[in-house]
């Protein structure tokens, strides 16, 4: 069992499954960028492992919608040729992502319970309760070895009647949430503590969520219901859940309990409700154009309350931030759990993770779905379900366990790493390319115009004085040419050497000869 994505960080999920002749992939997610990655919109998971045992890769196996869990659909479609098992909610995202795709993937909705045989690896799906419809739980066998992937999951059924002998060989658990005790709430609470904010907003409401988070949008829908409210639907991918769950029949929303954006500005502002997409600040969401004053249908004005009804994903923090404090400088009143109850996790809590591993009795443990921290939480909660120390096995991205006749025989390291992509022309970057945007950011860039007979600088990221770029040029002019070098590579040298000297800074440095790089 190989981790492409997914363990020691959140997001980017893709694992993969493999015996001698078959091999099945679960899940190939994206992780969004933070605002340092310079331009990235989000990474995925480098799939090199992928393409080197491309021949014996049967299908793919997604065990529900969010992003990070499907994110990668439409790179699998454009590189293998795979059918996909999934849940119903799930098919239609992904049948919607790949709708502008010559050849479309072959998509099966699965039945719980039954058995899809993939070459030698059999699969059986389960349902489990998480924030969007139709998310599986998966029992993967080969051979008579029998794993259990569970990643995002609130709770689930009985899973120890569906394994063929009662227990797992080897179970692999969502650690979201290993190191929280509380116990859940429910989406019912949510509903109720929505009602009473809804039914005590004097101007509009704005509430963002995760765009996949069916679960809420439909409690944020009941919300403005019952208080009389209209509902505004504002970003793509909020569009696109509410557009699909409506005709899947999870979410309620009659035509005539719906406004755009430019009927409701003419809408008394105490009779509305808006549902954004952006809640993690992401530069290029609906949220983020509206907090900062960036759209001109739709501003956010004194009175006007924000709701965010959502968890700031780790990195996030300062962009989320941001857009707060915007918004309360225009004197907008913004309400965040834990001070409301706007908000429930869908991952399980410690409780729920203790009676998973006691129900499947596991002759092997492995956390995944989560941040260094989270798994070592959930390996010690394993030594108290008692797993023994030495069946409870650390996996991070990178990494594949081995298991021979039933038994752990070891790990190797298999090829990984990360892909950046930047959605402004579809660029894909990979590490070098990102650490030059870096070094571009922090350090600048210095052009060298050697053309005119006449040596000048211009600088972008700072700025030169003009003594100091006279300095810089008379430095650059008067250290001598080694050798055989280029008269352009001796500028360049010269003058990284002397800004590294002077200034601590290294800049990026190229030379312009008849207005060309070289």
């Amino acid at each position: 069992m190989a981790c492409l994505g997914g363990a020691g960080e959140i997001g980017m999920n893709l694992y993969v499954y493999e015996s001698e002749s078959s091999a099945v992939v679960v899940d190939y997610g994206i992780m969004f960028a933070d605002p340092q990655m310079c331009g990235i919109d989000w990474i995925m998971p480098d799939i090199t492992y992928l393409e080197t045992i491309r021949h014996k890769v049967k299908a793919v196996l997604f065990t529900h919608g969010h992003e990070d869990h499907i994110g990668g659909v439409l790179d699998m479609a454009r590189l293998f040729s795979l059918p996909i098992y999934t849940g119903r909610f799930t098919a239609e995202l992904v049948m919607h992502k790949t709708r502008n795709e010559q050849s479309h993937p072959q998509i099966t909705v699965i039945e719980h319970g039954r058995k899809y045989e993939f070459g030698d690896i059999s699969a059986v799906f389960f349902p489990v309760a998480h924030s969007i419809p139709d998310t599986c739980g998966i029992i993967l066998e080969h051979n008579g070895f029998t794993a259990v992937h569970l990643s995002d999951f609130l709770n689930a059924c009985s899973i120890k009647e569906r394994l063929p002998w009662g227990r797992a060989d080897l179970l692999l658990l969502d650690s979201t949430n290993a190191m929280s005790s509380k116990e859940p709430r429910s989406e019912q609470e949510v509903h109720e503590e929505l009602v009473d904010i809804f039914s005590g907003a004097r101007a509009r409401i704005f509430l963002t969520t995760f765009a996949s988070n069916v679960a809420r949008l439909d409690s944020a829908i009941k919300a403005a219901k019952a208080v009389g409210r209209k509902v505004v639907i504002e970003g793509a991918a909020m569009e696109r859940t509410v557009a699909i769950a409506s005709r899947l029949g999870y979410i309620y929303l009659p035509e005539h309990d719906i406004l755009t954006a430019k009927k409701a500005h003419n809408a008394d502002p105490a009779s509305l409700v808006y549902l954004v997409s952006g809640c993690q600040g992401e530069v290029t969401s609906a949220l983020h154009s509206i907090a900062m004053g960036e759209r001109k249908a739709v501003r956010m004005v004194d009175g006007d309350m924000l709701i965010f009804s959502s968890r700031a994903i780790p990195g996030n923090e300062s962009s989320i931030n941001a857009m707060i404090n915007e918004t309360m400088r225009r004197g907008v009143e913004v309400l965040q759990s834990p001070g409301r109850l706007v908000h429930i996790s869908g991952h399980a809590s410690v409780g729920e993770l203790l009676r998973v591993m006691r129900e499947t009795a596991p002759k092997y443990f492995a956390p995944i779905h989560g941040e260094y921290r989270h798994l070592a939480a959930h390996a010690k909660l394993a030594a108290e379900a008692g797993i023994p120390e030495g069946c409870r096995l650390s996996l991070e991205t990178g990494e594949q366990l081995v298991f021979e006749n039933g038994k752990f025989a070891g790990r190797d390291e298999i090829p990984s790493g990360r892909v950046y992509i930047d959605n402004r022309g579809g660029f894909v970057l990979n590490e070098a390319d990102l650490s030059a945007r870096k070094h571009l950011a922090r350090d600048g860039l210095v052009l060298i115009d050697a053309g005119s007979g006449k040596l000048s600088l211009s600088t972008y990221g700072f700025k030169l004085t003009l003594g100091q770029e006279a300095m810089i040029l008379s430095y650059a002019a008067g250290v001598e040419i080694a050798g055989e070098e280029p008269y352009e590579d001796h500028l360049v040298r010269a003058v990284k050497r002397y800004f590294r000297k002077f200034f601590n800074r290294r800049p990026l440095v190229e030379i312009l000869k008849s207005n060309r790089l070289i």
